[in-house]
């Protein structure tokens, strides 16, 4: 890669900067399925953290995971079973969304509930919780500024038709959403806190 122009743009609405030099060459090297990056100009030419994260998202940018993915399991389950969720997948999702979170700061619950109908064909009910703690939502702290607590709460109720070859179904759900953002402007703090709950229901659905 030849760098023409690569800058960053802080939460707390700083002037744009440059992450890296024009002209600098940048060499990506992909192992394992993992990515490092070095400069052509030197080993002790560093790239900054920033610089890094944008390089590879352009490299190799956050994919959504399928349901399967992330709340799948590979053992035959009966009514009233229950297993974790799959925050790997999760987070990866939330990224694809510009939302990022360690795995490690996401838990979850997958519940086959029972069975039940949907226009007369058997379906399985499917129930989820899903908890997230210290989110960064990149439109929002470009918005209001830097993240100060934040968590999420995603509970959902699935329908899914038992027949293999038609995947689709009904869902319906609520997401529990708080946030702390603050910024400096014109040499004062200001903090701005963000409750918010919304619902969804769909009645036709294809599962992914």
């Amino acid at each position: 890669l030849v760098i023409k122009k690569f800058t960053g743009t802080a939460a707390a609405a700083k002037p744009a900067a440059e992450l890296l030099d024009p002209g600098a060459e940048i060499k990506a090297i992909a192992s394992n399925g993992k990515y490092e990056f070095r400069r052509k100009d030197g080993p002790d030419a560093a790239i900054p953290d920033a610089a890094l994260q944008g390089l590879l998202a352009l490299i190799d940018p956050p994919k959504a995971k399928s349901d399967d993915d992330m709340f799948g399991t590979t053992t035959t389950k009966k009514p009233g079973d229950a297993w974790a969720i799959h925050a790997a997948a999760f987070a990866a999702t939330l990224a694809s969304d510009k939302v990022t979170v360690d795995p490690k700061d996401i838990t979850g619950t997958v519940k086959l509930a029972g069975t039940s109908t949907l226009k007369n064909i058997p379906c399985l009910t499917i129930d989820s919780t899903v908890q997230a703690a210290d989110l960064t939502v990149e439109p929002l702290e470009k918005a209001f500024g830097k993240t100060r607590e934040s968590s999420v709460t995603i509970q959902n109720s699935s329908q899914v038709r038992i027949d293999p070859a038609e995947l689709s179904g009904a869902n319906v759900g609520t997401v529990k959403f708080h946030a702390v953002y603050e910024k400096q402007v014109d040499g004062k703090k200001l903090t701005r806190t963000i409750d918010d709950t919304s619902t969804h229901e769909q009645s036709e659905i294809k599962i992914k």
